[in-house]
């Protein structure tokens, strides 16, 4: 995987964040990561705090994750109980 550009904005219109699929509601701040993965280009965009979630998971297990199926703002390698 190669990052091309990230960078922080704010939404104009509603997005979904890759990390939680929650929505990011326009007005908000969010994360937008673009990229190669494996010769494919790719646009990911995060809430702030999910994005940081994310980096600390790719930081502490190696591995990417399955979009919109984690639990907004929270590692996966973090204990995930409510």
């Amino acid at each position: 995987m190669r990052i091309v550009e990230q960078k922080q904005y704010k939404a104009r219109t509603p997005h979904r964040c890759t990390w939680c699929g929650e929505a990011i509601l326009a007005g908000l701040p969010y994360v937008r990561l673009r990229g190669v993965y494996e010769r494919e280009p790719f646009v990911n965009k995060f809430h702030p705090e999910c994005k940081e979630a994310a980096d600390i998971d790719y930081q502490e297990l190696g591995e990417g994750f399955e979009a919109f199926t984690m639990k907004r703002g929270i590692a996966a390698c973090r204990n995930n109980s409510p």
